[in-house]
């Protein structure tokens, strides 16, 4: 089920050595990068962004959740 995780995840730390090297929040680093003009960047920051949320918050009831 997570396989997919090892392929989206190419240089893990990164958001985090960029928020120290910044001085800000590793938070704030992936908000500021989730509104990035490179795609690349702009993926990172929203990848960060849902793996601190938790892969398994957007399910509802409906759509047959625990």
């Amino acid at each position: 089920m997570a396989r997919w995780i090892a392929g989206a995840v190419k240089h893990p730390g990164i958001e985090k050595r960029k928020a120290k090297r910044n001085g800000i929040s590793t938070h704030a680093q992936l908000e500021r990068d989730a509104k990035s003009s490179d795609p690349h960047v702009r993926g990172r920051g929203v990848l960060g962004l849902r793996f601190e949320r938790g892969l398994g918050h957007r399910r509802t009831i409906a759509h047959g959740s625990k």
